[in-house]
C-alpha cells in the first residue's frame, strides 16, 4: 500500500514537472514573482469562498430533493397559498421579479395580491395575469386584512412577502407537503438566502423557538400561515401595519402566545431580495405593542435591545421571593472557591439563598479551616462527602438536603459578572413550562465558554459560539437573545427542586462527571419542558481548573464509556438539534455551512 502511495506521488511530480516543462521561461518567471499560485490557495482555503461554495453544493442537492417531491394529492381547491407581495417603496422591477417567480411555481399559487403600488402603466405582460389582483391600498390596513384572511376562496393558507424576493422554483409545492403531512400546524416557515451585497448568505433558521422569537424577528420572510390560525389576529387597536416583515413577526408573536404549533423546512425555498439593509429587521411597533399585551397575561415585561432588531424580555420573578439553593461542590484550590463564594455575596442582587458547599474530600489545612469559618455564616451550609468524587452524586446528595425551593448547580470555579444574574434565571425558571436554564459564561479572556449547548457537535455535544468575544452579535443575533436549547451546562444551572426529582435528578451510575447535564436537559425536554438559555446572566468561568483534564489514564477511559452512554441513549451521533440546523457544521461550533472538500 505504501509503496503504491509513493509510486502515484512520483507520477504526479513527474507529470507536473512535464507540464511546467512547456511553459515559457518568461511565464514562469512571471508566474513565480506575483505569487499567483499562493495567492489561488489562499482563495480556496478564505472563509469567504468555503461558504459559497459550501452554500452552492448545499442549493444544488436541496434543488434535487425538492425536484423530486411528489405533488399534494389532495385537490388544490382544498390546499392553495395566496401570495400577498408588500410593494410599498418598492421598484416595478423588484415587484416583477417577485411575481415571475411565483408564476414560475410547479404548484401554483391561488392567488396573488400587490399591496402599496398603483396599478399604472407596467410594461411586463405577466403582470397582467389573471391571478395579479393589484391593489392599491397604501399599506397592509385592516379592511384589507381583514377581507384577506376571510376569504377562502383565495386559499386556506397566506403567504407574505416583500417585493424584491424571490421563491424558488419548489417553494410552494414545499410547503403544501409539509401543510397536508402536518394539518395541526397553524404556519410554516424556511430556511432563507439573503442576497443584500454582492455575496449570498445563507440564513440557516433553528426550529420554532418561542424565546427568541419573542426578543428577535428571526422569521421575517418565507413563511405560510393558515388563515384560520391567524383570523383572530385582527389588529384592531394597532392602526395600520407597517410591512409584510412585521405582520409576519406579530402573526407568529400570536400563534406561540396561543401555544400553537409552528413547523420548520430545513430548505432555502426564499432568496430575500429586500435592498433596505438590516435595517429592514427593526423591531416593529405592532410587534412590540403585541408582545407588550401578552406580556401582561404571560408575566413578563419588554424592555429596549442593545440594538434596533432586538428587544429584552424579562420574566418576572415569584412575587413570594422564593429561596434559592446554591450548591458548590468543591475539593481544596480555595482561592477558586473563595473567588465564587465572594462573588456571590457581593454581587448578587436576590437576597434570598442560600449556599451549600458540598466538601468532598478536601486535604489541605486552609481548606478545612476557611469551611470551618464559613459554615458559621447565616447563608451558608457545609456538607461532607467522603466519597470518590462523583459529580452527579455529590449533587444530588446535596439537592436532598436543599431547602430552597429552585437550585443552582455552581462550579467552584465561577464568578459573578452581572449582579442580577439570579433573578433573571429565576424568572425563566418559575415559567410552568421550562425546565432547566442556563447561564452565559465567559472565559477570563472575555470570550463566550458558554452560550447554550448544542447536542451532536462532536457526536455527542458542545458548546455554541465557544471562543466568540464578548460583546460579538453571534449567529443572526443569537448571542444577544434569549433562546429554547436543548440543553445548557451545569456550571451554571438553575431549575425547580421539584422538577429536577421529577426527572431523576443527575445520572450518578454512567454519567457521573461529564454530560450529566446534558443528559438532565434532554429528559425535561422528553417531558416537554423548555429549556432556556439567558444572555444576561453572566459569569466568568475558569472552565474546569479544580477538576483537571478528561485525555489521560482513567480519567479519559471514564470520558470514553460516557461518549459511548449518551450515544447509546440519546443517539447524539445522529441526533437533529432543534436548536440548530441540519445544513449547518457539527465539527466547529461557529454556526459555518457544511463543508464539502
Amino acid at each position: 500500500m505504501l509503496i503504491n502511495f509513493i509510486k502515484a506521488r512520483v507520477f504526479v511530480s513527474d507529470l507536473a514537472f512535464r507540464l511546467a516543462s512547456w511553459i515559457p521561461k518568461e511565464c514562469r518567471a512571471a508566474v513565480k514573482e506575483n505569487c499567483l499560485i499562493q495567492n489561488i490557495f489562499r482563495v480556496i482555503k478564505s472563509r469567504e469562498f468555503v461558504e459559497q461554495h459550501s452554500l452552492k453544493v448545499l442549493s444544488e442537492r436541496q434543488e434535487a430533493d425538492l425536484r423530486g417531491l411528489p405533488l399534494p394529492e389532495t385537490p388544490l381547491t382544498q390546499h392553495s397559498i395566496q401570495v400577498v407581495i408588500d410593494a410599498q417603496h418598492a421598484s416595478h422591477t423588484d415587484v416583477e421579479v417577485t411575481v415571475n417567480s411565483i408564476l414560475n411555481q410547479d404548484y401554483p399559487a391561488a392567488g396573488i395580491s400587490i399591496v402599496g403600488m398603483t396599478s399604472g402603466d407596467w410594461e411586463s405582460s405577466r403582470l397582467q395575469n389573471s391571478q395579479c389582483k393589484i391593489l392599491q391600498t397604501p399599506v397592509f390596513d385592516q379592511v384589507f386584512w381583514r377581507s384577506t384572511v376571510s376569504d377562502s376562496k383565495s386559499g386556506e393558507y397566506l403567504m407574505m412577502v416583500h417585493a424584491g424576493d424571490c421563491l424558488s422554483r419548489h417553494s410552494l409545492k414545499a410547503f403544501m407537503c409539509e401543510a397536508v403531512e402536518h394539518p395541526e400546524c397553524d404556519a410554516f416557515y424556511s430556511d432563507v438566502i439573503i442576497c443584500r451585497g454582492s455575496k449570498p448568505v445563507a440564513e440557516c433558521r433553528p426550529a420554532f423557538c418561542p424565546d427568541y422569537l419573542r426578543e428577535y424577528n428571526y422569521i421575517a420572510s418565507s413563511v405560510v400561515f393558515s388563515k384560520g390560525a391567524i383570523e383572530n389576529a385582527l389588529f384592531t387597536d394597532y392602526g395600520d401595519v407597517l410591512s409584510a416583515e412585521a405582520l409576519n413577526h406579530t402573526c407568529l408573536l400570536h400563534i406561540a402566545g396561543n401555544h400553537g404549533r409552528v413547523a420548520h423546512l430545513p430548505y432555502f425555498l426564499l432568496e430575500d431580495g429586500n435592498s433596505e439593509g438590516p435595517d429592514a429587521k427593526k423591531f416593529s411597533k405592532l410587534a412590540r405593542q403585541v408582545l407588550e399585551e401578552l406580556g401582561i397575561r404571560e408575566g413578563y415585561s419588554v424592555e429596549d435591545g442593545e440594538f434596533s432588531e432586538v428587544v429584552r424580555v424579562d420574566w418576572n420573578p415569584p412575587a413570594d421571593a422564593p429561596l434559592v439553593s446554591i450548591i458548590i461542590p468543591t475539593k481544596d484550590q480555595l482561592d477558586l472557591l473563595c473567588q465564587c463564594i465572594n462573588s456571590v455575596f457581593q454581587k448578587t442582587s436576590w437576597e434570598n439563598f442560600e449556599i451549600i458547599i458540598v466538601n468532598n474530600q478536601s486535604a489541605q489545612k486552609e481548606t478545612q479551616d476557611y469551611l470551618e469559618m464559613v459554615s458559621g455564616f447565616p447563608k451558608v451550609k457545609v456538607l461532607d462527602y467522603s466519597k470518590p468524587f462523583n459529580y452527579s452524586a455529590i449533587n444530588n446528595f446535596a439537592v436532598s438536603k436543599a431547602e430552597g425551593e429552585f437550585i443552582v448547580l455552581l462550579n467552584n470555579d465561577v464568578e459573578v459578572i452581572s449582579p442580577d444574574w439570579l433573578s433573571i434565571m429565576l424568572g425563566q425558571a418559575a415559567r410552568e413550562e421550562v425546565g432547566c436554564v442556563g447561564a452565559n459564561l465567559f472565559f477570563p479572556d472575555d470570550t463566550h465558554q458558554h452560550a447554550g449547548v448544542i447536542v451532536g457537535y462532536g457526536g455527542v455535544a458542545g458548546h455554541a459560539h465557544k471562543f466568540f468575544e464578548r460583546g460579538h452579535r453571534g449567529y443572526m443575533n443569537r448571542l444577544i437573545c434569549t433562546q429554547n436549547y436543548s440543553a445548557v451546562t451545569a456550571a451554571c444551572l438553575l431549575i425547580s427542586k421539584k422538577k429536577f426529582l421529577e426527572l431523576g435528578g443527575l445520572d450518578e451510575v454512567n454519567l457521573t462527571v461529564a454530560f450529566n447535564d446534558v443528559d438532565l436537559c434532554l429528559k425535561a425536554a422528553a417531558k416537554g419542558y423548555l429549556n432556556v438559555w439567558v444572555p444576561g446572566a453572566m459569569l466568568y468561568h475558569h472552565e474546569s481548573v479544580s477538576r483537571g483534564s478528561d485525555k489521560f489514564g482513567e480519567a479519559k477511559i471514564r470520558f470514553l464509556n460516557e461518549i459511548a452512554f449518551m450515544k447509546s441513549r440519546w443517539i447524539t451521533d445522529k441526533f437533529e438539534d432543534r436548536a440548530y440546523n441540519r445544513n449547518l457544521t457539527l465539527k466547529r461550533e461557529d454556526f459555518s455551512l457544511k463543508k464539502f472538500f
